[in-house]
């Protein structure tokens, strides 16, 4: 029997999806079974409240119903224990088997009887092929519903240009991440309708909080739908949508970083913030993509 190497999965669907994979290509690295541990998302606040409450997404694929899920983690003193964590020295990682972002590099007791891992990997992806990652999040949706359904014919119809306005508990931390101000989705909408070039195009916007974004979008562009809660579509369908319009104007969010990454790039251009944190660009970290046109 194959000895486990656990991911205790934290935050939105885009980090989930981060941390999935790493935990994938390191347990068929090191010849272990993975197992992703939800226990973080019982907790009762996150952030001192500040945070969202997240919840498991990585059931709306199919590829879950192959992986082992439990929950096991503890999280009663957890502010303490992600510090605590986080400021390990390597060496008692390697004794106790309990690491942060491990990669393939790092050193590994063979002998352990469990690795634990956690982190986010903004930094160092650890991903497949990108045709892999297509086969497994836009085309094998577990059951995609009706909306979902409809919305993809509009698609391949006309040339959407899809804008993700990430907002909600984004605000609170806005001196950290900061949030994207309106000229930026003006100028990026702008640039690709001149790129786009066809009669045919409509923008369409993606929000946590839809009804705020339109209220602060829509004196600078022209929003032709927007997809908000009437539309019932999982987190899921929300990515793979927006990574088959024809443009996209991504926030300074993993949550777009996936929609983008998992586009056509034969047929979608996208628009990336030049800083996916108030003091770092882009460039710097791991989510950094060839290709792409940063503002």
């Amino acid at each position: 029997m194959k000895k486990d190497l656990r991911v205790i999965l934290k935050g939105g669907l885009g980090n989930q999806l981060l941390q999935y994979y790493a935990g994938l290509e390191l347990s068929q690295y090191l010849g272990r079974q993975l197992v992703i541990d939800t226990s973080w998302f019982k907790r009762n606040v996150h952030s001192n409240g500040l945070l969202d409450q997240r919840e498991f997404f990585l059931n709306q694929y199919k590829f879950s119903e192959n992986i082992k899920i439990i929950d096991k983690m503890n999280w009663k003193n957890s502010p303490l224990t992600e510090r605590m964590i986080r400021k390990m020295p390597h060496r008692i990682s390697n004794f106790i088997g309990f690491y942060e972002e491990m990669t393939q590099a790092d050193y590994v007791i063979r002998t352990q009887k469990e690795i634990v891992i956690f982190g986010h990997w903004v930094n160092k992806p650890l991903l497949p092929t990108r045709d892999i990652l297509r086969m497994h999040l836009v085309k094998n949706i577990l059951n995609p519903s009706p909306d979902y359904s409809s919305l993809q014919e509009k698609l391949q119809k006309t040339n959407i240009i899809a804008v993700h306005h990430r907002l909600g508990d984004y605000k609170n931390f806005g001196s950290q991440y900061g949030v994207i101000d309106e000229e930026y989705f003006a100028k990026a909408v702008h640039l690709l309708k001149k790129n786009l070039n066809s009669e045919r195009q409509e923008v369409w916007l993606f929000s946590d909080e839809p009804e705020l974004s339109l209220r602060m979008l829509s004196n600078k562009i022209e929003i032709s739908q927007v997809i908000s809660k009437r539309h019932k579509i999982s987190e899921s369908e929300t990515i793979s949508l927006i990574s088959q319009s024809a443009g996209i104007v991504g926030s300074n969010s993993t949550f777009s970083w996936w929609a983008g990454l998992l586009s056509d790039d034969s047929r979608t251009s996208v628009i990336f913030p030049k800083h996916y944190m108030r003091d770092v660009e882009t460039k710097q970290i791991g989510l950094y993509v060839d290709g792409w046109l940063y503002l």
